[in-house]
């Protein structure tokens, strides 16, 4: 059994950086680990969405960041990851519902996220839940 709720600062827990931390590694070849106070930080900016097991560890997440430009209020999902222990279960499925229902609520006209190809299940995912591939190019630069 696993509960949801949006992470506050206020409420963060002792462990919570740490067990954020286990679940990037599951995300990506090189996570940068965070600490308390960038968990803090994090939370203040962004809702972030979890799923604690019944020991209270966070076994899964997503992040969804709101920027309000000219051209509308544009939403981003971000670090969307279930813990490979729990995957199968739905929980990611939640996830992006509730980050989705808060995304309407703050009125946001276009959501956007990132998967890699290799993600199937997590491409599979958001596609199910009416996410559209985009033919847009994506450009980064690393600083």
């Amino acid at each position: 059994m696993v509960n949801y709720e949006h992470l506050y600062p206020e409420f963060i827990r002792c462990d919570d950086a740490e067990d954020i931390n286990h679940l990037l590694a599951q995300l990506t070849d090189n996570p940068t680990p965070i600490n308390t106070e960038r968990l803090v930080e994090i939370c203040t900016n962004a809702m972030t969405c979890v799923a604690r097991d019944s020991n209270g560890h966070i076994v899964a997440m997503g992040t969804l960041s709101v920027r309000d430009i000219p051209t509308g209020k544009v939403g981003l999902l971000d670090d969307v990851v279930v813990d490979s222990s729990m995957r199968g279960r739905g929980i990611g499925r939640l996830i992006v519902k509730d980050l989705m229902k808060v995304a309407k609520t703050r009125r946001v006209s276009l959501l956007e996220l990132t998967c890699r190809p290799t993600r199937t299940e997590a491409n599979f995912l958001y596609e199910g839940l009416g996410f559209k591939s985009s033919p847009t190019n994506r450009y980064v630069i690393k600083f």
